[in-house]
């Protein structure tokens, strides 16, 4: 018969392309023992098990999505008015601290922020 030859994808295919002819039970055999191997769930790559994120994870996840929506906040108000985005920095997302030098830092770090603004 046929020799079935394995595939990149792991899947067993007839060696000439067509369907297997007369003996094709040692085939069958063969196919159906590769195709239950691919219902198993596969290692990853690097040979590493798959693994959800913790909860430490997902909370440390949550606290940086929020931050950057408090940082798009604050140049959205620094563009409209300096002082509006200065005072949501400061006093309300407590971003930086109040000292000239944190606001300065802060100014020369963060992308997005209008330089007429800045003077």
């Amino acid at each position: 018969g046929t020799t079935a030859q394995p595939s990149e994808d792991g899947t067993a295919s007839p060696a000439h392309g067509g369907a297997s002819g007369a003996g094709s039970d040692e085939d069958s055999v063969a196919d159906d023992a590769s195709s239950s191997t691919l219902r198993e769930p596969t290692p990853r790559r690097n040979g590493s098990p798959r693994l959800s994120p913790t909860v430490d994870e997902s909370e440390e996840f949550e606290k940086a999505i929020a931050r950057k929506r408090q940082i798009r906040k604050a140049v959205e108000l620094f563009n409209k008015k300096a002082k509006l985005g200065i005072d949501y920095l400061v006093n309300e997302a407590k971003l930086v601290e109040g000292t000239a030098k944190d606001i300065a830092a802060w100014l020369r770090k963060t992308p997005g922020l209008d330089t007429t603004q800045i003077g």
